[in-house]
């Protein structure tokens, strides 16, 4: 299905952490994972295996009232991630 005009896709979240917050080798960092949709071949974001994952903040440089989608992994960890935009006082439980 296309995008609609008015969607806005963020579709390298790699691209918009700070890069210490990426490493395959630490269980507690975050992995860029390459995916393909039938437009577009980008990058997510996956959880390492660790107990602490390390909390990362993703700057979409928007500004509005927007309906959110993550793509986001989490590599056979109990822990539920939790996702907050910077002004909410709490956050979800995503996965």
């Amino acid at each position: 299905m296309p995008c609609d005009v008015n969607e806005i896709v963020i579709s390298d979240l790699a691209a918009l952490v700070a890069s210490e917050h990426l490493d395959v080798q630490d269980p507690d960092l975050w992995r860029a994972i390459p995916y393909e949709t039938d437009q577009f071949a980008r990058v997510m974001l996956g959880c390492g295996e660790g107990p602490n994952p390390v909390p990362i903040a993703i700057r979409l440089g928007i500004q509005g009232l927007y309906r959110i989608w993550l793509g986001l992994y989490r590599f056979g960890n109990s822990t539920p991630l939790r996702v907050r935009l910077s002004d909410d006082v709490g956050s979800e439980s995503i996965i």
